[in-house]
């Protein structure tokens, strides 16, 4: 089940400057305590600034009718518990303000009273200075919350969102805040309606690039006599929480400011400074300010009417963005700082009340500029006279730390020439330090980082995915570190260590996805199953420390991440209960047993055929050798049909068809119809194997897979040895070889009775939002739609399936990767013998001992097979706890990082008793030794087959997730194609060189295949970075 859910959040204006900071601030609290973020404007953001998976997305015009909104927000917030209001719409005219907000706000107000109900306990509504009338002209000061309303002439819509939200709250059981901020300053991913620090920092840059003196766009008594204060938009929404979350602060109202008060006369130098200017005092002011009204000494709506030219120079020279220019809002511009009066306020009775956050205002702007540059909306400031900033010390921004760490942790530097250089005291002069990837969205905020991306280009703000082999200017390999940035765990960074000083390129690591601007418009609502948290260069962050300081979602146990990360849907597979999974896992496994129960229950009646049909018992084995070929091609057919059709009607349908084929099979009245029979029942059955292990990642989390897949090993290891087993109990019983498959028609029954009980579709599309999956309703009609295949007819178009050519080109190119070709060849090389165990004992047991044989009857042979089931059974019992101590192991060891070579240990264990098992099973036969030689060898074998099947089904399905399908398919198209090929010579090997050369040879094989295993071990992670992922397609 899902682990337990904090506070549920709802902020509006996400495209605006206090929403996206109060969106900034959740994000950087932990799950326990948000576990949900649902976020809105009227537009889609062009860019998504926020990387958490807790955050979803809708776009909401609140000035829409009720019924409209209730509608769109009903499957996102039915469980809001906080709702943030930050929404304003904008105009020069104060007059026309309230004719455009009351409604919106009365909109979002009743839509989400009525979408979240009993759930919603807090609604905080930011309002503004405007609440004291300090807009209109002369007022008291300082702003205080009890000061009074003035006569508004029912103009002042502040007054009638207030009162609205204490009426409604009276009527509910949640209750308010209203929070006043003043001369808001902070940054927005896109333009807004009061943007001041864009505004001024674009008119100095234009200034300096006209070589113009930056004049104060005010009057002189604002600029040298008057006091002003201001909000930083991080720090209300640091207020805005905090009072939404204080028991003791509801139903109260709270101004706002950073806490310091300021002159202009002062702060305008500094801020000149900082885009490298010097600012002379000024001396002649058009603008006195003396008559209490607005005043400028010009317009800056009639300045900006003819810069756009030079803004574009700007942008040539330096970077930033063009559009940037157009979200110059000059007419606030000219409104804040041309008003004749003061307006601070106090922010006394939240102190009172408990909170404590101070702000230095200069800080602020800086901070704010740096965000903008580094999001590459403006370009980077060239500070000319670095001797002459100011010596405040500017608050760090909580970036700013992951940064630092960075420059001072570089353990280690490649720079082609095969020279190693530590660096415990950071980077050597002349190198830059620049991290990527998994915190990338947090730092990037960081006002103390330089990005540069070549000579006059700031970084733009989507990172072009670049091989670390492409860096320019001398860059080195990436060398991961560990960071204990805010709001993170063990967060993993990736350092690019470059020898040019001036610039840098940043390099993206190829193993990571990335998504493109305009995918991310329609990803919005989706969950990243694997988040840029828990990402690790070529592995994942599999553990952390605690829940407090991270955003990922953990299991019970409080440390350990769940991959994937949980969507909100109760139809999200991984959500499903213990149960459903667990039948679930149950019937898959059944499915993969039949395939192999029922091909290798032919070994046991070959001699009854041979002598029923007048052919030899060679030319007899050879149907289970075409039976084995044909699983094999199966594999061909059935993997790339779960992404056509899905999981559930693709083993459906060839259990159908299979059991179709089986029934022919017993009822074959002569050999050739026997030998098409057996090869069309393999080709039908073998699905079950091929593409269980799909199920199980679609289902299980990412540390449950080893035990999940080591429980279905046990079934689908143990067939070929459980088949021939109770074969042979069945002919020596009735001396009929139909019996024997009749025998098989029952398993396969079994089998399809399990699917229609018990399965369910488990194919499901992590990136699409909850409100654009498609209904999975749990009543059993609904499940057999989906079961049968009729529910992805119904919802083809819609683009939830791939198409034909997709599916096997995806199939078919996983092979492109080299560790699956490593990885497999030495499984096929290791299997192949299992298979030849087999058909040499199953022979050479039952032939009479006159002939060379053991004279075993049909029961001797069948609990023979007691030795290789006991082995597998044992081995899944040692491997379901082993496995798991090797990961953790990993785990401990590369603090909290699991790589899939982790999982590759297990096979050199396996190898040891394959070998042993191989070489007292060939001097056993050889020799004729007491059949407890068989046993202990055949019973280490099949002990050892097992622990190295699991361990290879984890590490290719660890190594590409997305992909469980085809990875698992083409590790089963390996130990069939190795099994179909040793059925044709494995007894007349062994009858030529003696079973002891043969079976000593095959173990030596089973050695030499291990050279696959240490190079997949020592190169698997260099290599997954090298050629990147398997392309997904849909992502699931």
């Amino acid at each position: 089940m899902p682990p337990r859910r904090g506070k549920v959040a709802f902020v509006t204006g996400a495209n605006g400057i206090t929403g996206n900071a109060i969106i900034d601030h959740l994000i950087r609290k932990p799950e326990s305590e948000w576990s949900k973020i649902i976020v809105t404007s009227r537009r889609v953001p062009a860019h998504m600034p926020w990387q958490d998976h807790r955050i979803r997305f809708i776009a909401l015009d609140f000035l829409k009718p009720v019924e409209e909104l209730v509608e769109k927000m009903a499957p996102h917030c039915h469980d809001v518990t906080h709702a943030f209001f930050a929404s304003y719409v904008h105009t020069a005219d104060f007059a026309k303000l309230k004719d455009l907000n009351i409604p919106l706000f009365h909109n979002f107000l009743v839509a989400t009273d009525t979408v979240a109900g009993s759930s919603l306990q807090r609604v905080c509504l930011q309002t503004g200075g405007k609440s004291y009338g300090a807009h209109l002209g002369p007022c008291e000061v300082p702003l205080y919350e009890d000061m009074g309303r003035y006569e508004d002439h029912g103009e002042n819509f502040y007054y009638e969102q207030e009162d609205f939200v204490a009426s409604l709250a009276a009527k509910r059981n949640w209750d308010w805040n209203v929070i006043r901020p003043n001369a808001i300053i902070g940054f927005t991913p896109a333009g807004n309606g009061m943007s001041l620090a864009l505004s001024m920092a674009i008119y100095m840059l234009c200034c300096r690039e006209m070589g113009e003196v930056p004049m104060f766009p005010g009057n002189r008594f604002f600029y040298t006599k008057c006091i002003d204060d201001s909000s930083y938009a991080p720090s209300i929404a640091d207020l805005s929480v905090w009072a939404a979350t204080d028991e003791g602060a509801k139903n109260e109202d709270f101004s706002h400011s950073n806490g310091d008060v300021y002159t202009w006369e002062s702060l305008w130098p500094q801020l000149g400074k900082y885009f490298g200017m010097d600012i002379p005092e000024f001396t002649e002011w058009k603008a006195l300010g003396e008559n209490q009204v607005m005043d400028n000494n010009f317009s800056m709506i009639d300045w900006a009417k003819d810069k756009e030219e030079v803004w574009a120079r700007v942008v040539a020279k330096h970077g930033g963005q063009i559009e940037a220019f157009g979200w110059g809002t000059w007419d606030f511009f000219d409104w804040a700082i041309g008003k004749a009066w003061c307006t601070i306020s106090t922010v006394s009775k939240a102190r009172k009340f408990g909170w404590t956050r101070y702000d230095v205002t200069y800080d602020t702007f800086i901070e704010t500029f740096r965000t903008f540059e580094n999001a590459g909306i403006l370009p980077y400031a060239e500070v000319k006279h670095p001797a002459e900033k100011p010596k405040k010390r500017i608050r760090e921004h909580p970036g700013d730390a992951v940064a630092r760490r960075a420059k001072r942790q570089i353990i280690a530097l490649d720079n082609g020439d095969g020279k190693h250089r530590s660096g415990p005291n950071g980077l050597k002069n002349g190198e830059v330090g620049l991290f990527g990837n998994s915190v990338f969205a947090q730092a990037l905020a960081s006002p103390c980082l330089r990005i540069r991306s070549g000579p006059g280009k700031s970084m733009p703000p989507s990172i072009p995915e670049w091989s670390f082999r492409q860096g320019g200017h001398g860059a080195s390999e990436l060398v991961p570190i560990n960071a204990d940035g805010p709001g993170q765990v063990a967060a993993k960074l990736s350092v690019i260590l470059l020898l040019d000083k001036d610039y840098a390129d940043i390099m993206d690591k190829p193993q990571v996805d990335h998504v493109s601007d305009s995918e991310k418009a329609h990803k919005l609502d989706g969950v990243d199953a694997i988040p840029r948290e828990a990402r690790v260069e070529a592995g994942v962050l599999l553990t952390v420390d605690g829940a407090e300081g991270t955003s990922l979602r953990l299991a019970k146990d409080g440390h350990t991440v769940l991959l994937p990360q949980p969507t909100d849907d109760p139809n999200d597979p991984v959500n499903w209960s213990s149960t459903k999974k667990h039948l679930i896992l149950f019937t898959v496994a059944w499915a993969a047993l039949t395939a192999d129960f029922a091909s290798a229950s032919g070994s046991a009646p070959i001699i009854l055929q041979a002598m029923e049909w007048h052919e030899s018992v060679g030319s007899v084995n050879q149907t289970n050798s075409i039976s084995v070929l044909m699983m094999a091609i199966g594999v061909l057919v059935w993997v790339p049909l779960t992404s056509y059709i899905g999981r559930a009607p693709t083993l459906f349908w060839t259990t159908v068809f299979g059991l179709a084929f089986s029934i022919a099979t017993a009822l074959s009245p002569n050999f050739t119809t026997f030998y098409a029979m057996r090869a069309m029942s393999g080709l039908f059955l073998t699905s079950g194997q091929s593409i269980a292990v799909a199920f199980i990642k679609d289902i299980f989390f990412l540390h449950e897979r080893a035990r999940k897949i080591g429980l279905w090993a046990v079934l689908y290891i143990v067939s070929p040895y459980l088949g021939p087993q109770l074969s042979n109990f069945v002919v020596g019983s009735t001396l009929k070889w139909q019996d024997v498959f009749w025998l098989g028609v029952g398993v396969v029954v079994l089998d399809l009775i399990f699917i229609v009980v018990f399965l369910d579709e488990t194919m499901y599309r992590r990136d699409i939002p909850l409100s654009g999956q498609p209904s999975r309703p749990q009543d059993v009609k609904s499940r057999m739609l989906r079961v049968t295949g009729i529910w992805a007819i119904q919802h083809h178009h819609s683009g939830y399936f791939e198409t034909a050519y997709e599916s096997f080109k995806r199939f078919f190119m996983t092979l492109t990767k080299p560790v699956v070709l490593l990885i497999l060849s030495g499984y096929l090389l290791c299997f192949a013998w299992a298979i030849g165990i087999n058909i040499t004992t199953a022979i050479l047991f039952a032939l009479p001992q006159e002939i060379g044989g053991y004279g075993y009857t049909y029961y001797g042979l069948g609990y023979l097979y007691f030795s290789p089931t006991v082995g597998a059974i044992l081995g899944e019992f040692f491997g379901h706890w082993f496995n798991d101590f090797l990961a953790r192991r990993y785990v401990r060891k590369h603090k909290g990082v699991f790589e899939p070579e982790a999982r590759l240990a297990m096979i050199y264990i396996s190898a040891v008793f394959m070998i042993i098992g191989l070489v007292v099973l060939g001097q056993a036969l050889h020799h004729h030794l007491s059949v407890a030689a068989v046993i202990i060898g055949w019973g280490m074998h099949g002990f050892g087959i097992m622990t190295t099947s699991v361990a290879v089904t984890a590490y290719v399905l660890d190594s590409y997730p997305s992909t469980p399908a085809e990875v698992s398919g083409w590790a089963n198209f390996a130990r069939a194609i190795s099994g179909f090929s040793v059925g044709y010579f494995q007894q007349p090997w062994g009858a030529k060189v003696g079973y002891d050369a043969s079976f000593g040879t095959q173990a030596a094989i089973v050695g030499a295949s291990m050279i696959f295993v240490v190079i997949t071990q020592r190169y698997g992670h260099v290599l997954r970075m090298k050629f990147g992922p398997i392309d997904s397609g849909k992502a699931m």
